[in-house]
């Protein structure tokens, strides 16, 4: 999916609910830029919160009783303070310039330093929290664009009556599913296969990385006693999945629906299935030993699948896999249509022949893979006869399958869910859901039939096999022996991938790859597009996880934002309105009038005063104006005349200091 194809903007995930789902998704970039926008907006909030501490806390201490000595100086710093880190330094000067003049010195200072010191945690920590509350995880909504099927035209007309059309829409179809079913695979391996995705990149694409299944080795079989002869069945269960937590078909819980798919699986004999033994093929001159397990609708033969001698001795590959489908009450969907004893009225079936031309170096007891016959090398296909190898039993072995399929309204006590059935069997049951819900579980029944287990077979044949990961390469296809549940592993192994082309062909509907496909030119001309507004709003409603672009919460941007500006204008008009407040009921209180000449510039009047400097303030502004003394022109003379001419120096004497920056004695 290319990236190019993610919705930027405001917009709701749904499995979050309207409020906390409200979502603002940008690229990584200039995500980056707004999560440091923010740290920094938050200590810019850090320090006017400490404005608003320093002004509680000095007016708690102020008194009318004169105090001085480091009180005042405290006093000072509490109103000069622009930060607390700030704040803290100063306080921790006074500390070690008074320890001479003062006793306990540090311990006297020591609840103000505390007090700024949990301010800087508290906000660097708020500082660093701030994009957490912000993020909205890296869930992202695919934006509208291409958007449809391919079609198999093969299943709508003979090949004979083939157009060039008809041709270039079978060649977009089949080129994109192998690499669909490349992609999947790739997927399944990663994320299913050995638990491992965790440390997969492959496996960050959709809103879950895994979906977890029940699994029971103990199942009974799914088919009649006949077919059950060599063990006992397995039954893997999806649970019930919902289209939009599990799925990512991004709609209020109102309008989802929930999927569950439960597969059977059991190891098929073919003693009794095989005819009367190898038997010549008057159109190929080939002896074939055939297998019937009910009509073949594919080649139009009374028998499912056949082994060639001849073919036989000309393939290099280690396994040959092979599959035969039968959808229930959709036979002109089917490729074959199953023996009584196969037969299920509430599911469909399907069977996976395994070819197997490898050799093994150890004996493998398992059904579907058994190899206990020790031949020579030479017999096995070897030069030499050295070693022994064991190779396959039986020509060909069939693994069984059943699966049925479930769509639920809701998992409340009042929803209305579809029979365990095969996919066709679905379509009658959605009377009692809503528009929106049978939309979307039309759109899951199509997504489906894409994603089958043969479409995966057709495409990649025998590489959907974990036993291939055992072979020796290319050295005479031999491989090393097989665990005794090797089948087991096998039927979940292709379960978990046709999960994973459930999920793939979910997304690629909303956002279909371009595919060169040769002379037929790009794929996407040959999409089958949807025709009404409903399907159409389907297309841009479909979640994915994305690296590249970042989703913020509007809640947590609303909630750092309007609590930092609130906590901004409190700072900024806290002391005016208090004043304001005071001085309309009355005098204002000496607390605040110290709390407007203790500040900085307030504290230069002294020095205006004695200069006889003109002050247009009326006594109570935090900024004293000197009038005349900043003019264009003279400015700087008349400055400098009259602080030569006056008897009280601008700047107190310096032996009354001492040199240090912060006065012991003074006052």
């Amino acid at each position: 999916m290319p990236e190019t194809a993610i919705y930027t903007g405001y917009w709701v995930n749904w499995s979050k609910g309207q409020t906390l789902g409200a979502t603002i998704t940008l690229p990584a970039r200039q995500g980056d830029f707004l999560i440091a926008f923010l740290a920094l907006f938050v200590g810019w909030v850090g320090s006017h919160f400490w404005g608003i501490l320093c002004f509680a806390i000095y007016q708690a201490r102020s008194s009318p009783n004169g105090q001085y000595g480091l009180f005042r100086r405290q006093q000072l710093v509490l109103r000069n303070g622009v930060t607390s880190s700030n704040s803290m330094l100063q306080l921790l000067r006074l500390s070690f310039y008074w320890k001479s003049a003062t006793r306990r010195s540090l311990i006297r200072n020591m609840d103000l330093i505390l007090v700024a010191l949990a301010h800087i945690l508290a906000f660097g920590a708020a500082g660093v929290l701030s994009s957490r509350v912000t993020r909205a995880g890296d869930e992202v909504l695919i934006r509208r664009g291409h958007c449809g099927w391919y079609q198999n035209p093969i299943l709508l007309k003979p090949l004979d009556n083939f157009t060039r059309t008809d041709w270039d829409k079978a060649n977009a179809f089949y080129v994109t599913n192998q690499l669909r079913e490349r992609e999947r695979l790739r997927y399944s391996r990663a994320c299913y296969y050995g638990q491992s995705f965790s440390e997969s990149l492959t496996c960050g694409t959709y809103v879950r990385s895994h979906l977890d299944s029940r699994v029971n080795t103990s199942a009974s079989c799914p088919f009649r006693p006949e077919i059950c002869t060599l063990g006992t069945g397995m039954e893997i269960d999806t649970g019930y999945l919902d289209s939009s937590a599990d799925l990512g078909i991004n709609a209020p819980t109102k309008d989802r629906v929930w999927y569950r798919m439960v597969t059977k699986w059991t190891p098929i004999p073919t003693r009794n299935f095989n005819g009367t033994g190898w038997v010549s093929d008057n159109r190929s001159l080939d002896k074939l030993v055939r297998y019937y397990y009910g009509e073949d609708l594919v080649y139009k033969t009374n028998w499912t699948f056949g082994y060639s001698n001849y073919s036989s001795t000309r393939t290099r590959d280690a396994y040959f896999l092979d599959r035969r489908h039968s959808f229930h009450s959709a036979e002109s969907m089917s490729s074959f249509i199953p023996i009584p004893a196969l037969n299920r009225t509430d599911a469909d079936v399907a069977l996976l022949a395994l070819y197997n031309y490898a050799p093994y170096t150890q004996p493998v007891e398992n059904p579907w893979f058994l190899a206990t016959t020790n031949v020579s090398n030479k017999a096995a296909g070897f030069a030499t006869d050295r070693g022994s190898p064991y190779i396959s039993n039986e020509l060909v072995s069939i693994l069984g399958t059943t699966e049925q399929h479930q769509l639920c309204s809701s998992l409340g006590p009042n929803r209305a869910c579809t029979p365990l059935t095969g996919i066709y069997g679905l379509n009658p049951n959605f009377s009692k859901f809503n528009d929106n819900q049978r939309i979307t579980a039309g759109h899951i029944m199509s997504v489906l039939l894409a994603a089958n287990l043969g479409s995966a077979v057709t495409a990649l044949g025998s590489a959907n096999l974990i036993a291939s990961n055992y072979l020796w390469g290319n050295i005479g296809r031999l491989s090393t022996g097989l665990p005794g549940n090797q089948w087991t592993i096998e039927a979940l192994n292709f379960h978990n991938i046709t999960l994973a082309g459930i999920r793939r062909s979910i997304v690629e509907h909303s956002s279909p790859q371009a595919i060169d496909v040769g002379q037929s030119g790009n794929s996407l001309n040959f999409l089958r597009r949807p025709d009404t507004t409903a399907a159409i709003n389907l297309c841009s409603s479909q979640k994915v996880r994305s690296a590249a672009y970042t989703s913020f919460s509007v809640v947590g941007l609303s909630i750092v934002l309007g609590v930092g500006s609130i906590i901004i204008v409190i700072n900024l008009s806290l002391a005016s309105k208090v004043f304001a407040i005071q001085k309309a009921f009355g005098k204002p209180s000496l607390k605040m009038l110290d709390w407007t000449r203790d500040q900085l510039l307030h504290l230069q009047r002294p020095l205006f005063e004695s200069s006889e400097t003109e002050l247009q303030d009326g006594g109570n502004s935090a900024v004293p104006i000197a009038v005349g003394l900043d003019r264009k022109s003279g400015s700087s003379e008349q400055s400098h005349a009259s602080s030569e001419s006056t008897s009280v120096p601008l700047e107190p004497p310096r032996e009354r200091y001492g040199y240090t920056a912060v006065p012991a004695n003074f006052i």
